[in-house]
C-alpha cells in the first residue's frame, strides 16, 4: 500500500501522542541501529579482505613447490570462495539496511555469517585449533553484526505492523465522514482520493475544535495491539 504522507503524519502523531511504544522508520533510534551496522560491517569486510590476502598469499606459495598437495590447494580455493561470497552479500545487506528491506538485509547478513563461521571453525581446528585472533577478528564482529540486523528487522516489522494497522483505521475513518459521497467511487478513484487528501479544510477544523474528541469521525480510537 502506498501511503498519503499527510495521512501516515497524522497516524504517527497519534500513536506518539497515545505512548505507543515502537522504533519509527524515520526516527533516530533506527538511525543509530543502521550507523552501528555500518561499523561493524565495515570491520568485518575489512577482516575478510584481510583474510583473502592472507589465503591468496599462501596459495602462491602453494603453487610453488613442486609437488604441492592439491586437497590443500582445492581447500584454500572453496575458503576464498566463500569468503567473496560472503564480501558481496554484506555489501547488497548494507545497502538494504538503509533501503528499509528488514528481512533482506537479515538473510544476506545472517546466511554468510553462519556460513563463515562454520567454514573458519574448520579452518581454525584443521591448523592449530582455535585461538583468541579467530573472535575478535571474525566471530565477535559478525555475531554483534548479525544481532544488529536482527533487531533492525523487529523493528521494522513492529513499525510497520503497528502503523499499518492504525493507518487502516484512519483510512476507514475518512471513508465514513465523507459517507455517501464515496460510494459512487471506484476502487481507482477512492485509491486516488488518499493520495490527494490534505486534510480537512480551515473551516472544518475551526468546526472540529468546537466538539468533543470522540465525536470526530477523522479521530479514531484505534485500539493497541
Amino acid at each position: 500500500m502506498k501511503y498519503n504522507p499527510f495521512i501516515l503524519a497524522r497516524v504517527r502523531t497519534r500513536l506518539e501522542n497515545r505512548g505507543v511504544d515502537y522504533v519509527r522508520e524515520d526516527s533516530k533510534t533506527l538511525k543509530r541501529g543502521q550507523i552501528l551496522y555500518a561499523v561493524f560491517f565495515g570491520y568485518t569486510v575489512l577482516m575478510l579482505l584481510f583474510y583473502l590476502i592472507g589465503q591468496s598469499l599462501q596459495l602462491d606459495r602453494l603453487n610453488s613447490l613442486e609437488d604441492p598437495s592439491q586437497y590443500q590447494i582445492s581447500s584454500i580455493q572453496n575458503s576464498m570462495t566463500l569468503a567473496w561470497i560472503a564480501v558481496g552479500a554484506y555489501v547488497a545487506g548494507i545497502v538494504f539496511v538503509f533501503l528499509k528491506r528488514g528481512l533482506l538485509q537479515l538473510i544476506l547478513t545472517a546466511v554468510p555469517s553462519v556460513a563463515l563461521t562454520i567454514e573458519f571453525i574448520r579452518i581454525y581446528q584443521a591448523a592449530n585449533g582455535i585461538q583468541a585472533s579467530f573472535y575478535f577478528r571474525h566471530l565477535i564482529p559478525m555475531a554483534v553484526l548479525t544481532i544488529v540486523s536482527v533487531w533492525i528487522f523487529l523493528a521494522l516489522f513492529k513499525a510497520r505492523r503497528i502503523e499499518s494497522k492504525a493507518y487502516t483505521h484512519m483510512v476507514e475513518a475518512l471513508y465514513q465522514q465523507f459517507g455517501g459521497g464515496m460510494e459512487q467511487m471506484s476502487d481507482a478513484e477512492w485509491e486516488s482520493f488518499l493520495q490527494s487528501y490534505q486534510g480537512p479544510k480551515p473551516s472544518e477544523r475551526r468546526t472540529k475544535k468546537k466538539k468533543e474528541r470522540k465525536s470526530d469521525p477523522s479521530e479514531p480510537n484505534e485500539s493497541e495491539e
